[in-house]
């Protein structure tokens, strides 16, 4: 038996036949209720001292895999720090191709956002580098949101 998590409008008008103060509280509580509820996780795991690999799942509101991917390249690549002399640094072998691939890993992250509707991002912790894929994923949620 599966139930909902929000108040609905028949427990609304239950409470404001009762008493007026209590209806406020209960009218500020209630959410209506949508006919879709898709959540992503998204796990980070790595794959040897410098390299992690993340995975993202989308799920519906009864817990069925909608769609998966796997990315390498979703976290932004570290920016170089500069010489002691303050001189800019060289570039890295593949600091290039690195940029090119978040760059299309960040388009299709946004393509299943937008794709799959989602309302909630859930992000596994266990290393040090989920707090960049967290603060990643936030701002292409966030752009994504500015685009449409």
């Amino acid at each position: 038996m599966a139930t909902g998590y929000f108040k609905i409008q028949n427990e609304q008008r239950q409470f404001s036949q009762k008493d007026g103060k209590k209806a406020r509280a209960v009218e500020e509580d209630l959410v209506q209720q949508r006919e879709r509820l898709n959540v992503m996780g998204a796990i980070i795991y790595p794959l040897d001292s410098r390299n992690f690999q993340t995975t993202v799942a989308v799920v519906d509101q009864f817990g069925e895999l909608i769609a998966h991917k796997d990315f390498l390249y979703i976290i932004p690549p570290r920016k170089p720090r500069g010489g002691p002399d303050g001189a800019p640094p060289e570039p890295r072998p593949g600091e290039e191709e690195g940029t090119r691939r978040h760059a299309e890993d960040r388009r299709e992250f946004q393509e299943i956002l937008r794709e799959h509707k989602v309302d909630l991002i859930v992000v596994s912790a266990d290393c040090h580098e989920a707090k960049r894929l967290k603060k990643a994923l936030s701002e292409f949620a966030n752009l994504k949101i500015a685009q449409d």
